[in-house]
C-alpha cells in the first residue's frame, strides 16, 4: 500500500514538472537595470551569506540545485548557474525581487543592495 502511494505521489510530481512553465518575461526597463554594487570582496562575502541563508536550500551550495530535494529530481528547481547564462543583471534582480511560482519574492525581505550582492556572488561562483 505504501509503495503504491509513493508511486502515485511521484507520478503526480513528475507530471506536474512535465508541464512547461511559461517564459519568465522581464519588463525591458527592469532588464536594462545596471548593477550599482561593484564586485568586491565585501560584496561577494555579503552575497554569499545571503545566498547561503535564503537560496541554498533550493538552489544548492554550488548553484546547480539541491540534489537532496524531491523538487530537484522532479525538474522543479533550476540549475541557477545554467539559468543565469545570457541574462542581464537587471533581469536577475527583477526575478529575485519579484519571484514567481515556487520562487519567493525577496522584495520585502532583502534590501536592494543585498540582492545585487547575491547576483555578484552567483556570477563569481565557480
Amino acid at each position: 500500500m505504501k509503495k503504491n502511494i509513493l508511486i502515485i505521489t511521484l507520478s503526480i510530481i513528475l507530471a506536474q514538472s512535465a508541464i512547461a512553465a511559461p517564459a519568465w518575461e522581464v519588463p525591458q526597463d527592469k532588464a536594462n537595470m545596471v548593477n550599482p554594487v561593484p564586485v568586491s570582496e565585501k560584496s561577494l562575502m555579503r552575497g554569499e551569506g545571503a545566498y547561503r541563508q535564503l537560496c541554498m536550500t533550493c538552489h544548492g551550495a554550488d548553484g546547480h540545485g539541491n540534489k537532496f530535494s524531491v523538487s530537484y529530481w522532479a525538474g522543479g528547481m533550476p540549475d541557477i548557474k545554467k539559468s543565469m547564462e545570457g541574462q542581464s543583471d537587471g533581469s536577475l534582480y527583477y526575478k529575485t525581487s519579484e519571484g514567481r511560482e515556487a520562487m519567493p519574492s525577496f522584495s520585502k525581505t532583502l534590501m536592494p543592495d543585498d540582492i545585487w550582492n547575491i547576483i555578484n556572488y552567483l556570477k563569481n561562483l565557480k
